[in-house]
């Protein structure tokens, strides 16, 4: 947290609260890593709502750039993300699986390389056509999964923290993977 410039803007206020609950998304994704800070973030800019974004021109929920390491979220749809543990969408968790992603490939500590294996294993597993066919045909994640290889990664990280049970039901190969990449164990009751 204290690494991280957190801006405000539109007359959103960046309370210490939201300073911690943005930090506990982080942190519960990579907690499992050698380096937890995820230092592909150095600024989080968060906004009241909706915001127009000058890279497509469009009003957006979220998005990470990676060159300028700065993730950008709409609050209440962040907060929303974590409200509802049932739907898999999860803003704050997508925005930050982008961040992992590409600050892994960008690295060499070990956490980094076991990341990037799983990313080699995940593009094999997409090649495979029956696999493929398998998870369009499920409609287990959605459609957006599919838009390229990070929609992907972070559409996954969401299903992974939201229904881990049924992923790990359904995909077991991909669910283990993932697993794997940050390091997570979960305990199922």
């Amino acid at each position: 947290m204290k690494n991280k410039e957190f801006i405000g803007l539109d007359g959103f206020e960046v309370s210490r609260d939201v300073k911690v609950t943005v930090s506990s998304v982080a942190v519960m994704l990579s907690f499992g890593m050698r380096n937890y800070l995820i230092e592909s973030v150095e600024k989080i800019i968060i906004y009241p709502g909706p915001y127009f974004s000058s890279l497509n021109q469009d009003y957006h929920l979220g998005e990470y750039n990676p060159f300028l390491k700065t993730i950008v979220f709409s609050w209440p749809d962040f907060v929303a993300g974590i409200g509802n543990e049932n739907d898999n969408l999860n803003l704050g968790v997508h925005e930050f699986a982008h961040a992992l992603y590409f600050g892994s490939i960008q690295s060499d500590d070990n956490s980094s390389l076991v990341f990037c294996q799983g990313i080699r294993k995940i593009d094999r597993l997409l090649k495979q056509t029956d696999f493929r066919n398998q998870l369009l045909q499920s409609k287990y994640l959605r459609s957006y999964a599919f838009t390229n290889k990070f929609e992907f990664f972070a559409v996954c990280l969401e299903h992974f923290i939201e229904s881990p049970q049924m992923f790990q039901k359904e995909f077991s190969d991909l669910f283990k993977t993932i697993k794997q990449m940050i390091n997570f164990e979960l305990e199922f009751t």
